[in-house]
């Protein structure tokens, strides 16, 4: 089952962080991860 984590920060860079760390993750569909860039 995946599982889905929100990430919400101004700084684009985290997002590539998190992909990057997590991406053996992603790829095997344990995390989905979506983001948002602001709370608007």
């Amino acid at each position: 089952m995946e599982m889905k984590i929100l990430v919400v920060d101004d700084e684009t860079d985290l997002e590539w962080l998190i992909k990057r760390n997590f991406r053996r993750q992603i790829r095997q569909k344990q995390y989905k991860f979506l983001s948002a860039h602001d709370a608007d």
